[in-house]
């Protein structure tokens, strides 16, 4: 399916079914972005396509927050081509203990994560209006690390009305 493709959901999610949500989902936001550029929401959609010929829907433009250890990551993609990549790192927080501390990860994170996505946007050249979709990493890793960009990833995606994705720390590594 274009969608699972373009949103990069893993194949047990397609297999759960879960491609339907995310379709109606891209709708919903293909009807926002109608109504701010002054057209009809409602129209009607060819059955053979459902809308899916329009280029908005092929390649939607998707942010990326990835918070799952010790480093910040924000990225903004369309379909494979990379826009922007920011990472932030937390060498200097974690030195004087010779390793990872979870506190100080998530307080870091807190800290930066709308500079650096932030930056991320700034650098593709892109506004959050402009946005597809919102994929956050949701696990595994360190739980108040991974609650700093879950929580900022929907709270971005809601305030903009485009769909949110969790996307399994292991399995983004091998897609």
């Amino acid at each position: 399916s274009r969608v699972a493709a373009s949103l990069s959901i893993d194949r047990a999610r397609i297999a759960r079914g879960e491609v339907q949500r995310h379709r109606l989902a891209l709708e919903r936001a293909q009807a926002l972005r109608d109504r701010r550029l002054g057209q009809n929401p409602f129209r009607r959609r060819n059955a053979s396509n459902a809308g899916w010929d329009d280029p908005l829907l092929k390649a939607p433009l998707v942010l990326g927050i990835e918070s799952s250890c010790d480093e910040m990551a924000a990225a903004v993609v369309r379909g494979r081509e990379i826009l922007a990549s920011v990472v932030h790192a937390q060498i200097d927080v974690h030195a004087p203990y010779g390793g990872v501390v979870p506190e100080l990860a998530s307080r870091d994170h807190v800290r930066c994560v709308s500079q650096v996505v932030g930056e991320a946007l700034r650098c593709a050249n892109v506004t959050p209006s402009q946005l597809g979709g919102v994929a956050v990493t949701a696990g595994p890793g360190l739980v108040g690390s991974l609650l700093v960009g879950l929580c900022f990833g929907k709270a971005l995606a809601v305030r903009h009305g485009v769909p949110v994705v969790g996307v399994h720390h292991v399995a983004g590594h091998l897609a």
